[in-house]
């Protein structure tokens, strides 16, 4: 296994022909459907938890962070580690391991982040919001296995805080005119999982910003009463977001709103029903699908060119362990598409 040559010159090169033995397969593969239908069948997809988790575990163990290694080439491993997922090797659930780290790895790979993201928004919203969940929920999870619980003054917590921040400062989320509703509902349905994710809620609630509208607040508001458990309607998280929810409606906003008891109304059965996409990623068309135009350049491709001349010291914010386990929030998803 790869994990057996512990950053040898040849795990890099064994890495780097992993990645491209992939990339130039299914790229050739994905020209000759276009003329013959029927080799779609030959699509090559790496479903392996295993191996996803040994690429994901060469890059946080020998490149991320590896300040002796040049920028430049740190940032070509990343970028055949994204375009696997670009072209449908890598499930779009996978970018989460890289994307969780772009506040604190911002000024090395931030740029390569946002056009990978800005790709997926312009392909597919809910893919993108999926996306951004599963990065944010990677995090949440390391923080729990860490400490049990979560206290939101460790550093972890605030490092968590200042990542959606900073994913809400890109230009995708500037637009009124978005699927918030169902980004808060993606959410919610994770959150109410098990015990051990309430406290995600304390997170959740810079989302709730987004709505504008009065009816976009009370249909996530509704569909939190209508999907929280008896049992949990006094927990503390869950009624931290059902106030939010309420000042924001009302016009104010409160970084820690007073606890009262979720207020009793008629209910509503808020389920939005916006089916799930598989994305043309990087201007490629997807197996299955009509291909469409390719764009001239590749987002990678174009990272690349940006990035590779300029070189920073790394970051020194908190990092957090690798998690996979993000099973759930695909479940809420599904769960939110019947």
């Amino acid at each position: 296994m790869l994990d057996n040559l512990k950053g040898q010159p040849l795990h890099f090169k064994t890495y780097d022909c992993l990645c491209d033995i992939y990339i130039t397969y299914m790229s050739e593969l994905l020209e000759l459907t276009k003329t013959v239908k029927q080799m779609e069948n030959l699509k090559m997809v790496i479903k392996d938890e295993q191996l996803q988790n040994v690429l994901v575990s060469f890059l946080e163990k020998y490149v991320i962070s590896n300040a002796t290694m040049p920028l430049s080439e740190r940032r070509s491993y990343i970028v055949k580690y994204i375009s696997l997922a670009h072209i449908n090797i890598l499930s779009f659930k996978c970018l989460g391991n890289i994307f969780r780290y772009y506040h604190t790895y911002n000024k090395e790979y931030g740029h390569m982040i946002e056009s990978s993201l800005s790709d997926i928004a312009n392909s597919d919203e809910i893919t993108f919001f999926i996306a951004i969940l599963y990065s944010l929920t990677i995090v949440y999870e390391m923080i729990v296995n860490k400490y049990g619980v979560v206290v939101l003054t460790t550093p972890e917590a605030k490092s968590l805080k200042l990542l959606i921040k900073q994913f809400l400062n890109l230009k995708e989320f500037k637009s009124p005119r978005r699927h918030y509703v169902q980004l808060l509902c993606f959410a919610i349905n994770y959150s109410l999982k098990d015990k051990s994710k309430y406290s995600f809620f304390y997170f959740v609630h810079y989302f709730v910003d987004l709505l504008t509208e009065d009816n976009d607040r009370t249909a996530v508001l509704n569909f939190l009463k209508e999907k929280v458990p008896k049992k949990a309607e006094k927990n503390d998280a869950v009624l931290f977001l059902a106030n939010h929810l309420q000042k924001v409606k009302s016009g104010t906003s409160s970084e820690k709103p007073k606890v009262t008891n979720i207020p009793k109304e008629n209910k509503e059965n808020v389920n939005p029903k916006k089916k799930l996409k598989a994305p043309r990623r990087g201007g490629r068309p997807v197996l299955g699908k009509k291909p469409t135009t390719r764009k001239t350049k590749s987002v990678v491709k174009k990272t690349i060119q940006r990035n590779v001349d300029t070189e920073t010291d790394v970051s020194d914010d908190v990092t957090i362990v690798l998690d996979s386990e993000t099973d759930d929030l695909e479940e809420s998803l599904t769960a939110l598409r019947v």
